[in-house]
């Protein structure tokens, strides 16, 4: 995982305060991992009932010898030094990191008998100050590094090292004079999405984004971390991207930039991006990357995105669009990536063409059971919802065959996705 590079000078009085922490602290970061947690420091010893769903399938860690486990419970303890400061800054990471977990499905609890793993994050905050012509030193940057450390009941853990940091900005509407008025908040934030993401992924950011639980500054700084490390990974980048470009937000126009430099290799964002033509447009004042609210800007840059990813060029014409993908031209089938409630939210139109796997019916409707690539799909179909809907269509289809569906996602169940038919695209009989 890649870090973000920090100008000498800053670096060199990050490290110095580092170091002098080190010495007066006896949880320095690089002290050898004990097999048995240390005691959170007194402000983070709070423990906080999530507030998000819990529904969400947890995803499996990715990292070193854990890679594939699935935990669903953890105890946490966080230590936190600030080397500058008498006592700790105002920072309630326990409830931050608990709403993280739980836009995961991951649950906290105090019971160390009812806890899969213990996730420990021992951070070392740092303030740093600037020097501006009219203020003269100004606490305008901070630091946050350290471990995060995920242990089973079994012994087995991994350890990770983490970084954050706020850069002081060369610009400035007021001059904090005190170290424990630097940004504190958003190195933090930076550096958990540097851990969690070596953790589990770039798909775990993209849960905490979408989750309107969790605290903005997280759900912001996630995002962000995306946008600025997708090219390292750009395969586990993909759903945090998709999410990203999927709704309004200051990302959406770097997301659907980012999808286009990916080029054949984001081709299941195409459905998608073409969506985002058929939205009638507003007039746009201006193009700054941070204007999201006009559609026309964004539409620029879905039709960027497309030519990039698909070497077509369709202009603004979403049926044209349309009718070019489900006939096939770029690849028969669209694999979304990832599966069920990672990509999509309910009541969003969505289009996708896959594999029937079973077809059939009860008294209150017929449905269609299908695959696009590892995802499992179930398409109902209710006949007052379709009155011209052409029943001998349906009587046609057989498993084997590829159709290119059209509909409304209803829900997710352990993986599958259920939409309610709107049409039937496409059928390409089985061979």
């Amino acid at each position: 995982m890649s870090r973000k590079a920090v100008c000498p000078v800053v670096f060199l009085l990050v490290l110095s305060l580092i170091l002098s922490g080190c010495k007066e602290n006896t949880r320095a970061t690089d002290q050898p991992a004990s097999s048995t947690p240390v005691p959170p420091a007194p402000s983070d010893t709070a423990t906080i009932t999530p507030t998000a769903t819990l529904s969400i399938t947890p995803m499996s860690l990715t990292v070193g010898g854990l890679s594939g486990t699935t935990i669903h419970t953890v105890c946490l303890l966080i230590n936190s030094t600030f080397p500058e400061l008498d006592a700790p800054a105002p920072l309630d990471t326990v409830e931050g990191v608990t709403k993280i977990l739980a836009a995961n499905g991951i649950r906290v609890v105090d019971d160390q008998a009812l806890c899969e793993a213990t996730l420990q994050l021992n951070l070392i905050h740092n303030a740093y100050a600037a020097h501006y012509s009219n203020g003269g030193n100004c606490y305008t940057g901070a630091s946050a590094v350290g471990t995060i450390t995920i242990q089973l009941k079994s012994g087995q853990k991994e350890v990770a090292r983490l970084a954050g940091a706020r850069s002081a900005p060369m610009i400035i509407t007021e001059c904090p004079k005190s170290p424990k008025e630097a940004p504190f908040d958003i190195a933090l934030a930076d550096a958990l999405a540097d851990g969690f993401s070596q953790l589990w992924s770039f798909e775990f950011l993209a849960n905490v984004h979408k989750n309107l639980a969790v605290p903005s500054i997280y759900r912001i700084k996630f995002a962000s971390y995306c946008l600025d490390n997708y090219k390292h990974d750009d395969k586990e980048a993909l759903p945090c991207l998709l999410e990203l470009a999927a709704t309004k937000n200051q990302h959406q126009a770097g997301a659907i930039h980012a999808l286009g430099k990916l080029e054949e290799k984001a081709q299941s964002a195409i459905p998608l991006l073409i969506s985002l033509l058929e939205k009638t447009p507003k007039p746009t004042p201006t193009k700054s990357l941070m204007y999201f609210g006009p559609d026309t800007y964004i539409q620029d840059n879905v039709i960027e995105a497309l030519k990039a990813i698909t070497g077509q060029d369709f202009g603004f014409d979403a049926a044209k669009w349309n009718d070019w993908w489900f006939s096939g031209r770029l690849t028969p089938q669209f694999t979304p990536l990832p599966c069920g409630e990672y990509q999509y939210s309910t009541g969003k139109v969505i289009r996708v063409s896959g594999v029937i796997d079973d077809l059939g019916s009860d008294e209150y409707d017929t449905w269609i059971f299908f695959m696009v690539g590892d995802c499992h799909y179930n398409a109902d179909i209710w006949a007052e919802s379709l009155p011209n809907f052409d029943a001998s269509l349906l009587a046609s289809l057989q498993p084997g065959d590829r159709v290119a569906l059209t509909g409304v996602v209803t829900g997710w169940n352990k993986g599958l996705t259920f939409f309610d038919l709107q049409s039937i695209d496409s059928v390409e009989p089985a061979k």
